[in-house]
């Protein structure tokens, strides 16, 4: 259990690295943004590349905030594992 942590951890930092791309996307569109917390939903492959990226709800994966986004985490560097991740990320929007 403590490699899935360890892993879980290194897939946040990952991330974190992006966050400046990340608010860009947020800020160029932030007149489609859904309420409240959407999440991103990325599959990471055993070499660190991320092999696919979808979202909750899912009608954001069509929007121009949807690709962008989806370029953004598709171009992280994220750590290898023995096999293909999936792993959630929410990304809050408005206030909070």
């Amino acid at each position: 259990q403590e490699s899935g942590v360890g892993v879980r951890l290194s897939m946040d930092a990952a991330i974190a690295e992006r966050k400046p791309e990340l608010a860009t996307c947020i800020n160029d569109h932030k007149n489609a943004l859904p309420t409240g917390v959407f999440k991103a939903v990325i599959t990471v492959g055993a070499s660190g590349r991320a092999k696919s990226v979808g979202f909750e709800p899912e009608a954001v994966s069509a929007t121009p905030l949807g690709s962008c986004i989806r370029n953004v985490l598709t171009g992280a560097e994220y750590p290898t594992a023995p096999a293909d991740i999936t792993f959630r990320v929410p990304l809050h929007v408005g206030a909070s």
